[in-house]
């Protein structure tokens, strides 16, 4: 705790580089490229002359691999990324400012907060901008030895000064995770990949358990509309298991209409409002146990009161 260390790097300026100042940019990632926890976008400068050799100023120090400049242009069609099974550096790791117009904070948290292996959590991540800006979310999950297991990302989202927004991601977590406690980082970055505003390696964090092998979907029964009014209704069930409630509903067989409150439990009741008086509305429900498994119910009927 407290140590310094220095890292000196030389670099042999080719003949052709033009003359003028030059930014020396530091960035500290856990080992393997793994989360990016600190960077300086101004450590340090080198001036280089015309055909005379670089002044170094604030010259940073290692005993490092010299690496080539690793700013990725990932683009932006793909929503969500492929987990990836190696440890990189987080995407687009182009150069981070040291003051950000507006700046930004974030934060996330995954209901449920502990999931199976072979289950699913959605990880809602938080995101508000100082200023008005157009940007890139960027939202990923890493194991404790620093491994990027699951990553999706939001391009083109416009903020208003002090506008907060919110970005739900689903993580089906697979089968043979290794339980422990997952962290949720996020990123901001210009529209496209192109610069890292903000990054936060502490947004969250997700607790995964061993998986308990269960490949049954939760039994629903006891369907039944009650209290039922010219606008409002509630439908009920029961599962044999503890499990997550979801109503999709509709005035047609499309339904396209969800309720789904959070929590789980045995027995559900899910208060539809805003309905339409003297209207046939038909629903189903799906339900989801701890370890991933969903049932649905067959596509059923009510009207409201005339």
């Amino acid at each position: 705790a407290g140590q310094q260390r220095t890292f000196p790097i030389s670099w042999a300026v080719p003949a052709g580089t033009a003359a003028g100042p030059y930014t020396v940019m530091v960035g500290i990632f856990s080992p393997g490229w793994g989360a990016n926890l600190a960077w300086n976008g101004q450590a340090g400068a080198v001036v280089v002359g015309n055909g005379s050799a670089p002044t170094a100023t604030n010259a940073p120090a290692a005993t490092a691999t010299t690496v080539p400049p690793t700013a990725t242009a990932v683009p932006p069609t793909a929503t969500p990324l492929p987990p990836t099974a190696t440890s990189v550096p987080p995407t687009a790791t182009a150069a981070l400012p040291t003051a950000v117009p507006g700046g930004y904070t974030s934060g996330a948290a995954a209901a449920p907060a502990s999931v199976a292996a072979g289950g699913s959590t959605t990880i809602t991540a938080a995101v508000t901008s100082g200023s008005a800006a157009t940007v890139l979310v960027d939202v990923e999950v890493y194991s404790a030895a620093g491994v990027k297991v699951h990553q999706e990302y939001f391009d083109g989202q416009t903020f208003n000064a002090g506008q907060q927004r919110t970005y739900p991601v689903t993580w089906n977590v697979p089968a043979g995770t290794a339980a422990g406690t997952y962290t949720v980082m996020v990123g901001i970055f210009s529209p496209g990949w192109g610069t890292n505003y903000a990054w936060n390696g502490q947004a969250g964090t997700v607790a995964v358990t061993a998986g308990s092998g269960d490949t049954a979907p939760p039994t629903i029964s006891g369907i039944a509309v009650t209290g039922t009014t010219r606008t409002a209704a509630t439908v009920n069930w029961t599962t044999n298991e503890p499990a997550t409630r979801r109503v999709e509903y509709g005035t047609t067989t499309a339904l396209g209409l969800v309720r789904a409150p959070v929590g789980s439990g045995t027995n559900h009741a899910v208060g539809l409002s805003g309905l339409t008086r003297n209207t046939r509305y038909y629903y189903r429900i799906v339900t989801q146990d701890a370890a991933g498994n969903v049932a649905t119910s067959s596509t059923r009927s009510f009207v409201t009161n005339p």
